[in-house]
């Protein structure tokens, strides 16, 4: 696993042991896309991209795993505009069957944290 680009420090061994776990966990699931259960589902949700790009914002910094995450989600909505919970990468793109209105709001804050960690505005523009 890579060094975070802002160290954690933590009274507590406990606190900092959780969050190796934390920080290993995140780097697991960070594939081609940061994919919910790599050996189990390999679906991106957009409720939990909100908190790995966070995450990965301090720690890691792949600006471009996250950037492909949003266009992902962006190329995949539905025909009525929703933006469904989750997507499938593999073996083809495709969009997932539940909408859930509040993971699809999500997206307008995904794409804000994305803005202010990365400053790509023009990504940000175009989707």
């Amino acid at each position: 696993v890579r060094t975070r680009t802002v160290p954690a420090h933590y009274d507590s061994e406990l606190l900092g042991a959780i969050d190796r776990v934390g920080i290993r966990t995140l780097h697991e699931c960070m594939q081609t896309v940061f994919e919910d259960g790599p050996r189990r589902d390999c679906r991106l949700w957009l409720g939990d991209l909100r908190l790995q790009a966070l995450t990965n914002y301090v720690s890691f910094r792949n600006m471009a795993l996250v950037r492909r995450c949003l266009y992902l989600f962006a190329g995949m909505s539905r025909a009525d505009g929703y933006v469904t919970a989750c997507v499938y990468e593999k073996p083809q793109p495709r969009i997932g069957e539940v909408v859930l209105l509040d993971y699809s709001a999500l997206f307008g804050d995904v794409l804000l944290g994305y803005l202010r960690a990365s400053e790509d505005r023009v990504t940000v523009d175009e989707l």
